[in-house]
């Protein structure tokens, strides 16, 4: 038997006296025959195959356009920036190279020594520690980035689908809109 957990939003909840089974039709319930479990239980399949394909995409997409902005050359050992990133990579870089190569703490930016660090630095913290056991910069910087760039791609898409009553369609809709400039 599986259980269900229910989101209530106020305003955003459907007719009260809908059946339930055409809310959740992946809800298994007592009392339904066998081929029905199965049926539903290949369509909640289904579902999960194209969730799990809707995110290794926007993985891709993701690494793809951040790889895009920045990258490493090891056999000329110079990095590639983006032409319009340039600025807020020489901060990032220099973070990174100070966590990875040294123990910047108490933290204090790279540019101004002396002075404390008035910028969140968790991602370039982070980098630097991946750097630091071994990952070079720009698998581990891109790599956190796509990840949480996936995830806000995703976390748009599900809400949207939450919003549109269950249109998988308009999730995806949101995705391009959200991506394509204005």
């Amino acid at each position: 038997v599986y259980s269900s957990f229910i989101l209530v939003i106020p305003g955003l909840t459907r007719n009260p006296d809908q059946n339930l089974d055409s809310r959740f039709p992946f809800e298994m319930t007592q009392g339904k025959r066998g081929n029905d479990s199965l049926r539903e239980f290949i369509n909640m399949r289904k579902s999960t195959v194209s969730e799990l394909v809707i995110i290794v995409f926007l993985l891709i997409f993701s690494w793809w356009l951040m790889n895009k902005s920045f990258g490493y050359n090891p056999t000329t050992s110079q990095f590639r920036i983006a032409r319009h990133e340039v600025g807020d990579f020489g901060l990032h870089i220099s973070l990174i190279r100070s966590f990875a190569w040294g123990e910047n703490t108490p933290i204090q930016s790279p540019f101004y020594p002396g002075k404390p660090l008035t910028y969140h630095y968790f991602v370039d913290w982070l980098t630097g520690q991946l750097v630091r056991s071994g990952i070079r910069i720009d698998y581990a910087y891109n790599g956190i980035s796509a990840l949480g760039f996936t995830i806000l791609l995703y976390g748009l898409y599900r809400l949207t689908i939450l919003l549109a009553n269950g249109n998988r369609m308009a999730g995806l809709i949101s995705i391009v809109l959200f991506v394509l400039p204005s």
